[in-house]
This record gives C-alpha cells, structure tokens and sequence, in this order.
C-alpha cells in the first residue's frame, strides 16, 4: 500500500519544474489537439529557460541600466 494521500503533491516543486508545467498548460489551451512529443517539447522549454534566466540575470546585475524611471 503507497503511503501518503492520492493527489497530494510528493515534496517542493522546482522552479523548473513548475515552468514546465504551466509550458505545458500554455500548450494544451492553444492547441489541444496535437499530440505532445515529449522530445521536443523539452528543448523547446528549456530553450525558453535559459532565455528567461539570462534576462533575469541581467536584472539582478545591472539594476541600473534596467531601472524604469
């Protein structure tokens, strides 16, 4: 018998993982009819990733040229 309540999330969720997810979400309301090839649809998220962390890379240390004014 598995231990812990069905449904429950099994521990904390990365920052990764949670972006996939909703990568995935985002994909099933645009075009829920076309099958997700799981290869691709990695690359394609983590490509999205990096772009997202460098950005906020360039947030985090240049402040000053990024601040609104």
């Amino acid at each position: 018998m598995a231990k812990g309540t069905p449904g429950k999330p099994k521990g904390k969720m990365s920052a990764y993982a949670y972006f996939v997810q909703t990568c995935r979400e985002e994909h099933k309301k645009k075009s829920p009819e076309i099958p997700v090839n799981f290869a691709e649809f990695s690359k394609k998220c983590s490509g999205r990733w990096k772009v997202r962390i460098e950005y906020n890379r360039i947030d985090l240390y240049c402040p000053s040229e990024n601040a609104i004014d």
